[in-house]
């Protein structure tokens, strides 16, 4: 606990590094709800094991975006999708898979 005695605010700055380790996730066939624990795109930052034709569905304001992956051209359809920390997302997988990311240094 932190105390502030005066009526000025106050700034507090952490820094570390988070354990490094893998966390890792079996994805299975089929349709599942996923969730990341870091920010980022989620095969280029995250690492998800996307596969030709598998499917992920974000949830916002305007409803359900699907997205679609071509393993041909190596790229989602629409765009790649952007996942937030705890974010969850449906995922259509044509094949299970197992998805590993490794944990980042804080800033």
């Amino acid at each position: 606990m932190f105390s502030n005695p005066t009526a000025s605010p106050l700034t507090l700055s952490f820094t570390g590094e988070l354990p490094r380790r893998n966390l890792t996730n079996t994805v299975p066939a089929g349709a599942s709800i996923c969730s990341a624990r870091l920010e980022g795109k989620i095969t280029t930052e995250l690492g998800f094991p996307a596969s030709s034709g598998d499917q992920v569905f974000t949830f916002g304001p305007g409803g359900y975006t699907a997205y679609v992956f071509d393993e041909l051209a190596s790229k989602w359809t629409p765009s790649e999708p952007a996942i937030k920390p705890g974010q969850a997302f449906l995922c259509r997988k044509k094949t299970p898979g197992t998805w590993v990311r490794e944990t980042v240094k804080l800033p």
